[in-house]
């Protein structure tokens, strides 16, 4: 007999290419901070701006659900250039993997997203991330 759980590993992940820079949704903010494979930068505009209205242990991917058009956080993810990668539930079973950049991914949550929907990493792009000042 088969027995389903969730490993407390899945969807923590760091993948870094020369492009960018990919992050488990279940990572949370205290974790990032903690990793080695996080890039410094990023930890740091963890340190200075997104945990100015963020709680630290809050998992990247449910804080991007909550994040509004006038939160600040809207506009650091913004200037990121963040894509969001998810699964979206087909009609007829299964799921389709979709990735929407930030500003996209917020219109499609406020049209289309239901519990079903769930979010697998964030990307950053490596050149937003560079040209970002802390």
């Amino acid at each position: 007999m088969a027995e389903n759980y969730q490993n407390d590993e899945d969807f923590k992940y760091v993948i870094q290419d020369t492009a960018s820079t990919q992050l488990g949704s279940r990572f949370t903010y205290e974790e990032m901070l903690m990793s080695d494979r996080v890039p410094f930068k990023f930890q740091s505009i963890i340190q200075f701006y997104i945990l100015k209205t963020a709680e630290s242990d809050e998992e990247i991917g449910k804080h991007i659900l909550r994040i509004t058009d006038d939160d600040y956080n809207f506009q650091v993810y913004r200037q990121l250039k963040i894509k969001i990668r998810f699964c979206e539930p087909k009609s007829n079973g299964g799921f389709k993997v979709k990735q929407l950049k930030f500003v996209d991914f917020k219109k499609y949550q406020k049209i289309s997203w239901t519990d079903k929907h769930v979010i697998q990493d964030v990307t950053i792009s490596n050149l937003a991330l560079m040209g970002f000042s802390v």
